[in-house]
């Protein structure tokens, strides 16, 4: 399960004892004492900011392959190169 989907299965359904989510969201935490339950906070909130940042990686990356792309095509124009997109 990716982080994003752990991190709002927990917040949508942590107070809703009533769904069989939430009832098995309560069922795990209750089992826990209060630094397990911390450390298991703190872990989701890791998994999930590394996961934002692996996204933000990744959109940066297509941002420059795109810039790249369209500057190769403005330089051979300017070369009078034709361009075809395959």
């Amino acid at each position: 399960m990716k982080p994003k989907k752990i991190a709002n299965l927990f917040s949508d359904y942590i107070e809703e004892g009533t769904t069989p989510k939430g009832v098995k969201i309560q069922s795990f935490f209750s089992h826990l004492s209060s630094s397990q339950k911390a450390v298991v906070a703190k872990n989701i909130s890791k998994a999930y900011a590394s996961h934002l940042e692996e996204e933000k990686e990744k959109s940066d990356t297509r941002k420059k392959k795109k810039k790249e792309i369209s500057e190769l095509k403005r330089k051979a124009k300017e070369l009078g190169l034709i361009i075809s997109e395959a």
